[in-house]
């Protein structure tokens, strides 16, 4: 009984290696992400720091926004989401719970973001990333304010994150 106890263990162990290792590359095409970002805008200035996790199964990003003397964070994990077989972003924020899916579409990547706020109301958003030349741009489809249509970030940190 305790032998095959412990080989269902290895078993289960070795897939959650085997798991994990697929992870990294289906995140891989994110690595130009790793690293800090900073935008100013006339009204804010935002923070943006990408870190690969748990060995390069997740990235995770924290992103700090300072307008009108007040700081917003907002706390994101990217990964590999087999149910959906998509890149998934799990996002927390004081105004609620986002999931969103990143696709890869040539240069850009598109985002489709599902937010549940706090008080049961629900909204949807869509977003363009194009990273490249040291900057990050991000195109809303809808912001509340039109300076927060496109946000032009660049490199705070000069090389990625290892």
């Amino acid at each position: 009984m305790f032998a095959r106890q412990s080989a269902l263990g290895l078993a289960l162990l070795l897939a959650l290696i085997v798991s994990t290792a697929r992870a990294d590359d289906r995140l891989s095409d994110m690595e130009p992400l790793i690293g800090s970002w900073a935008c100013k805008t006339r009204t804010a200035e935002i923070e943006s720091h990408f870190r690969w996790m748990i060995d390069g199964a997740f990235i995770e990003h924290d992103h700090v926004l300072h307008m009108f003397g007040r700081a917003n964070r907002v706390k994101e994990v990217i990964g590999w989401d087999a149910a959906s077989q998509s890149i998934r972003g799990w996002i927390f924020s004081d105004e609620g719970v986002s999931i969103c899916t990143y696709v890869r579409d040539g240069d850009d990547w598109q985002v489709d973001l599902h937010l549940t706020r706090n008080d049961g109301t629900e909204d949807r958003k869509q977003k363009t990333l194009t990273i490249g030349d040291g900057r990050l741009i991000v195109r809303n489809e809808k912001a509340p304010l039109p300076e927060f249509l496109q946000l032009e970030f660049m490199r705070a940190d000069g090389e990625p994150e290892e």
